[in-house]
């Protein structure tokens, strides 16, 4: 079930990016990005009443989720903004693939998780062959 959430959530990330790429050019990144944010906001806002799961919410959830909501708008700003000045979807999803799995893999070591060297290898692999894909395609 995890796995099928993973492939999901890449599913929408794709989507996302899609979206970002074909917006008009010249199109202001931060408004774009705020409307992303707010969107999805309300959605989940909606979702989480119509669930009634406000009790399941704690005061450092929230703080952690203010962050993440930060990192979120800086994500779709650099984004939008990459997009509307012509970066091709097929150099701009790998290099974000890539990006992800480095700063992700750089994450699990500060975060403490056990990294098999099969694990380091293959996400190493994924870094360069992101890096050659956008490299190729550019």
């Amino acid at each position: 079930m995890d796995t099928l959430l993973v492939v999901l959530a890449s599913f929408s990330q794709a989507s996302v990016e899609f979206i970002r790429r074909i917006l008009p050019s010249g199109t202001n990144a931060l408004l774009v990005a705020t409307f992303i944010s707010l969107s999805g906001g309300i959605l989940g806002l909606i979702a989480a009443t119509a669930q009634n799961k406000w009790h399941e919410f704690s005061k450092s959830a929230l703080g952690f989720s203010v962050l993440a909501g930060v990192a979120v708008l800086l994500l779709d700003i650099f984004l939008v903004t990459a997009y509307s000045r012509g970066l091709k979807l097929s150099v701009g999803v790998p290099l974000f693939v890539g990006a992800t799995v480095f700063f992700g893999f750089f994450y699990s070591l500060i975060s403490g998780d056990k990294i098999s060297w099969i694990s380091a290898f293959g996400s190493g692999l994924v870094v360069l062959g992101s890096i050659l894909i956008a490299t190729q395609n550019s």
